[in-house]
C-alpha cells in the first residue's frame, strides 16, 4: 500500500511534529507492506530565513519521505488542494491522505487501513476522536444530505453577529451532549455516510482526487464539497471507526477572531448553495 499525506500546516509546529512523529510509529508497526510519502504545505508564510530551520525540522521527525513545500501565500485549507493533486499525480499513490497538521494517528491506523484495501468506497472517514477527559468521535459528521432549509437556516444565522453567536452556542451546546457519549470501544459498525468530519479525508480512489475541481472559500464547508463531489460522480462516503485518529482541535483557526470566522463560514455555505443546490 503506497500512501501520501498530504498535510495543511498554519502555525502549528509543534503539532505538526506530534503528527508526523505518530506517522512514523504507525509506519512502523504496519511493516513492509506499507510505503509512504509526506507532503507538508507549510501555510505559515515563514520568512526565508526561517525555513531552513524548519524544513530540517519536519525530516527528522519523518526522515526520507517528506516533501516541504512554501506557498507564497497563505492559501487557507483546500487551497492547498491543487498542490497536492499536483503530488498525487506524479506519485501515483494508492490512498491520499488530506489532513491538518493538529492531529495524531493511532499506532495501528495504517496497519487498519492496509487491512482494509481496496474498498469499494472512494472516501473513508475515520474515528476523529477529540483528544481530553471527555473524548467523543466527530464522525460520522453527517449521515445525510443536508436540505437546502438546513443551509439557508445556516446562512442567516452568519449573516449576522448576534445570530452568528447564538447559533455557535447551540453547536457548543449540542456538542457538550455528545461528549458524553462513550467512544465505541469493540465492534464499532463500518457503515455508508454522506460527509465525513474535514479533518481527516482519506480518499482510496485516485481519479476521483485528482478530479476534484478547485474549491475557492478559504476555510469551513470542506465536508460538504467533497460530498458533494461524491454524490455528484456516484462515488461512495464509508465511516470506518477501527481507523482512529485523535484531533488536538482548531490550532489553525485558533488565532481567527469571531467576525473573520463568521464571515468565512458564510462565505463556505454561499458557495455550497451556489454550487450544489
Amino acid at each position: 500500500m503506497n500512501v501520501l499525506f498530504c498535510i495543511v500546516s498554519y502555525r502549528t509546529d509543534e503539532a505538526l511534529t506530534k503528527y508526523l512523529h505518530s506517522i512514523r510509529a504507525a509506519a512502523d508497526a504496519s511493516g513492509p507492506g506499507v510505503t509512504l510519502h509526506a507532503l507538508v504545505i507549510d501555510n505559515s508564510e515563514r520568512r526565508e530565513s526561517e525555513r531552513p530551520a524548519f524544513v530540517t525540522g519536519v525530516e527528522a521527525a519523518l526522515p526520507s519521505c517528506t516533501e516541504v513545500v512554501f506557498p507564497r501565500a497563505n492559501l487557507g485549507y483546500f487551497g492547498a488542494l491543487s498542490i497536492a493533486q499536483q503530488a498525487a499525480a506524479r506519485r501515483r499513490p494508492e490512498v491520499v491522505i488530506f489532513s491538518n497538521a493538529d492531529l495524531q494517528l493511532a499506532g495501528d491506523f495504517l496497519e487498519q487501513l492496509y487491512g482494509r484495501l481496496p474498498t469499494d468506497a472512494a472516501v473513508v472517514a475515520p474515528a476523529i476522536i477529540v483528544a481530553g477527559e471527555h473524548a467523543f468521535d466527530q464522525n460520522p459528521k453527517l449521515v445525510e444530505r443536508y436540505p437546502r432549509k438546513r443551509l439557508r437556516v445556516q446562512q442567516i444565522a452568519y449573516s449576522n453577529r448576534l445570530a452568528f453567536f447564538g447559533y455557535n452556542l447551540l453547536g457548543f451546546l449540542k456538542e457538550r451532549l455528545r461528549s458524553r457519549e462513550a467512544v465505541p470501544a469493540a465492534d464499532p459498525v463500518t457503515r455508508q455516510i454522506y460527509a465525513g468530519h474535514g479533518a481527516l479525508f482519506i480518499f482510496t480512489k485516485l481519479d476521483f482526487f485528482l478530479g476534484l475541481p478547485a474549491y475557492r472559500p478559504f476555510l469551513y464547508g470542506e465536508e460538504l464539497f467533497i460530498a458533494e463531489e461524491a454524490r455528484r460522480k456516484s462515488e461512495l462516503t464509508r465511516y470506518v471507526p477501527h481507523l482512529r485518529v485523535f484531533d488536538m482541535r482548531h490550532a489553525s483557526t485558533a488565532g481567527l477572531g469571531s467576525e473573520r470566522r463568521r464571515r468565512l463560514m458564510k462565505e463556505s455555505v454561499d458557495y455550497i448553495l451556489q454550487c450544489y443546490y
